[in-house]
């Protein structure tokens, strides 16, 4: 299966490739992007969490895991159903690099 460069963005670093398999005449569109940078932009952030105030910083999510969990849970992003099923997924120890003080979100 080959791809086909769709787009790029310079600003996020997502990249699409559309892939076309010959065999099963399925076509897919692969979301790919270096997440190393948000997971450094939330180490960093989370240095300075007050835990003791209102509201404070949880994490950066980047938009390929915005679009992996859309897949998953089946909802648009950002929608209700989709939050609920985000929030589950930040709590999870796989991705405890976006999450790095395990802060437990609230479930509705």
């Amino acid at each position: 299966m080959s791809g086909r460069l769709l787009s790029h963005d310079r600003l996020t670093g997502m990249t699409q490739v559309f892939h076309h398999d010959a065999d099963t005449g399925r076509n897919t569109i692969e979301h790919i992007q270096d997440v190393e940078p948000y997971v450094e932009h939330t180490a960093i952030r989370a240095r300075g969490v007050v835990k003791k105030e209102p509201m404070w910083y949880v994490g950066t999510t980047p938009d390929s895991l915005h679009i992996q969990w859309a897949k998953e849970c089946g909802f648009r992003p950002w929608s209700q159903g989709w939050r609920e099923y985000a929030v589950k997924q930040m709590n999870r120890r796989e991705y405890r690099k976006f999450n790095p003080n395990a802060l437990r979100m609230r479930e509705k």
